[in-house]
């Protein structure tokens, strides 16, 4: 779950690197401290908070898929996707 959650963060920051410079093992040792990857700029609140849930530590509390489904149907708000090359 935590790789496909920082997919997400590489869509929303626009294909930036996560970790930026950060060797493998300097990011495993942030990220087993509690370090996480900052909201993205273009990122609500409500779906930075759903992709930290996807990031917890502990399998059992991070988001069911049909839990992802619904929280991700309930941030909905009826606008269209906007093509990328436009918010360049």
């Amino acid at each position: 779950m935590f790789t496909r959650s920082a997919n997400y963060w590489e869509c929303f920051s626009y294909g930036a690197t996560p970790y930026g410079t950060m060797k493998a093992m300097e990011t495993l040792a942030y990220v087993e401290a509690g370090g996480r990857l900052p909201r993205p700029e273009h990122c609500t609140a409500e779906l930075f908070s759903l992709m930290l849930s996807c990031w917890d530590m502990s399998p059992e509390k991070r988001p069911t898929f049909a839990q992802l489904v619904k929280a991700l149907t309930a941030l909905q708000d009826g606008t269209t996707i906007r093509e990328i090359g436009a918010m360049l």
